[in-house]
């Protein structure tokens, strides 16, 4: 957050147990005015959000596979293990860990 006071507002709400009470009896005060509309619309929201985080968690595994394959084609054209990491921003623990998998040999 870039507002200190409003980040400490929020921690507070959110870990101090006098906090979490408050906003435990906002949110049924917010309730009780907006009905249940209200918290089904929270739920949507969270819905909505989990979706969200999936497919960029899904987009983040797609190009780490990418990397992998990319990786193993360049290790069976027998390029060194720093030149793969250089290009595919993989470790070399990882290039290394891929090479051992797949039976091959490693060029340093």
């Amino acid at each position: 957050m870039f507002y200190p006071v409003l980040a400490e507002r929020v921690r507070f709400l959110k870990t101090n147990e006098h906090g979490v009470s408050k906003m435990c009896d906002t949110m049924e005060r917010l309730i009780a005015e907006f009905g249940e509309g209200f918290r089904e619309e929270g739920r949507e929201e969270g819905r909505e959000e989990g979706r969200e985080e999936g497919r960029e968690e899904g987009r983040e595994e797609g190009r780490f596979n990418e990397k992998k394959e990319t990786a193993l084609s360049m290790l069976y054209d027998h390029v060194s293990i720093r030149m793969i990491a250089k290009y595919t921003k993989l470790s070399l623990d990882a290039i290394r860990e891929l090479a051992a998998k797949n039976n091959l040999p490693i060029t340093e």
